[in-house]
């Protein structure tokens, strides 16, 4: 029986604001709505700039007067800098923790090897949270000090986000388990998960080019509904007139094993690109933003070198 894998990421972008109007200042420079958050809930957003361009993609959890935003490394100094210039007269403080904390992140059935956490895998509140964009986060005890198990859809929908001090090692996870019945995978692996499960990852897939509906996420880290905060205008125009001319797709590569860049063509234009790529035993499969003529499942391109070819799953 295969073993289920947890993974260690050594670095993360973590930004904490906190003080009494850290929610507001939140909820008016990110795609969701963070008023929205109870204490102890999260959810997935989009930082952005006026122009509605994406500065950072993050997972925001609410914890009392705090906001946490973590997410792929990278993106910290461009998202404290941007939060921090519009604090004017808020009482809110921006402070990155990179080198404080990396994560552990595992599907939910390991998670109960590890932490008792009541209800974690009562089928009722799973069914609940999937059809909302509002996760419950569980405060822990770990080595005597404070975190959160978070919900995160980096390896599908149930996967979780162990935010770990970066003294903790690899080592230890085996004394805190219950049952060690789990595998250590890599970086490599975490990133082969994600991309089957098709989640773009920020500094690969996504950059401060990209519009959020570029992403496909539309419907778990945009709400159309909260009213005004930076970038809404373009937004929201797009979401009315249907009129984004790429967005991320998966990919099926067939006869090729490309690399990360690789252009897709039809017709000698070029219709795609793949930004992470992984193969598997089923074969090879890529993210990578397409243009409209390729947004629906089958869509075909060739790669460059011309016998191959790439269908949108």
């Amino acid at each position: 029986m295969e073993r289920a894998k947890l993974f260690h990421l050594e670095s993360l972008s973590v930004v904490e604001i906190s003080g009494p109007d850290a929610t507001t200042i939140v909820h008016n420079l990110t795609t969701q709505a963070v008023r929205e958050l109870s204490h102890g809930e999260s959810t997935e957003t989009f930082v952005t700039d006026v122009k509605g361009k994406m500065l950072g993609h993050s997972i925001v959890l609410k914890d009392r007067e705090s906001l946490w935003l973590m997410g792929p490394h990278g993106q910290s100094q461009a998202v404290a800098a941007h939060i921090d210039r519009y604090i004017i007269r808020e009482d809110a403080t921006v402070t990155i923790h990179d080198e404080k904390y990396s994560g552990v992140v595992m599907p939910e059935s390991l998670v109960n090897e590890f932490f008792d956490i009541p209800g974690l895998t009562n089928d009722a509140e799973s069914k609940a949270e999937q059809n909302s964009t509002r996760f419950k986060a569980n405060s822990i005890d770990l080595k005597n000090t404070r975190t959160w198990v978070v919900c995160v859809p980096w390896m599908g929908d149930r996967s979780r986000l162990v935010l770990v001090d970066k003294a903790f090692k690899q080592g230890q996870l085996a004394e805190i388990a219950q049952e060690p019945t789990y595998e250590i995978g890599t970086e490599e692996e975490f990133h082969k998960q994600r991309i089957l499960s098709g989640f773009p990852w920020f500094g690969i897939d996504l950059d401060n080019s990209n519009l959020p509906q570029e992403a496909d996420r539309d419907a778990s880290a945009i709400s159309f509904t909260k009213g005004c905060y930076l970038g809404q205008e373009t937004i929201a125009r797009l979401d009315a007139m249907g009129q984004v001319q790429k967005k991320l797709v998966r990919w099926k590569i067939n006869n090729s094993i490309p690399t990360q860049g690789t252009a897709l063509y039809q017709d000698e234009k070029v219709v795609g690109r793949l930004t992470s790529v992984t193969t598997t035993q089923e074969g090879v499969f890529a993210i990578g933003p397409a243009r409209r003529t390729h947004f629906d499942p089958g869509s075909i391109a060739t790669l460059d070198e011309g016998s191959a070819t790439a269908t949108v799953i």
